[in-house]
């Protein structure tokens, strides 16, 4: 058998092979999304079509512009394992390296909030309330141990900023840095 026919049988059994697992986790995924609350399955729908959109290479020539430490965003995580923060939240960006920003994710749910609240008997170390941000309606806290480095396309909007020289912002620098890297 010559090279020629070798290397395009091969291509075809890739080809095939690819085909069937596509079919598979296109079917797989179908059933899953099925058995989701409507909710839930929105959120893995809109995060799986952000992330088609938004990983073609020249997106980033176009994407977000300006950003800056201390910025807030709504920012898509995209799908997540159970505990961990994803889809569509915003987030404090801490740091930029290239085309990736570190970000804290934040939640205004009133729940999370209270379980940060310095005056309560025993509060979640791994949650700093904020208050609330300008350019932001509701009472914001971070969740200091889902922080994170992701690309910059997953950002989605900006939405307010904290000044990285107010005492708020050094404080959830504190704060950030002894829950992630603790003495």
């Amino acid at each position: 058998m010559r090279l020629q026919d070798l290397l395009a049988y091969q291509k075809k059994q890739d080809d095939q092979a690819k085909s069937k697992m596509i079919h598979e986790f296109a079917r797989s995924y179908q059933t899953y999304l099925e058995r989701l609350p409507m909710k839930v399955a929105y959120m893995e729908c809109m995060s799986g079509l952000n992330r088609i959109k938004r990983s073609n290479p020249t997106y980033l020539v176009h994407a977000v512009e300006g950003i800056n430490i201390g910025d807030v965003y709504f920012i898509d995580y995209g799908q997540a394992y159970r505990y961990e923060a994803g889809f569509q939240h915003f987030g404090i960006i801490m740091n930029i390296i290239n085309n990736k920003v570190f970000v804290v994710p934040m939640t205004s749910n009133p729940e999370t909030y209270n379980k940060a609240d310095p005056l309560n008997d025993y509060p979640l170390p791994q949650l700093y309330q904020l208050g609330i941000i300008e350019g932001l309606n509701k009472e914001s806290v971070c969740f200091l141990h889902d922080a994170k480095f992701i690309n910059r396309a997953r950002i989605i909007k900006v939405q307010g900023h904290i000044d990285p020289t107010s005492l708020l912002y050094r404080q959830l620098k504190q704060r950030l840095q002894e829950t992630i890297l603790p003495q």
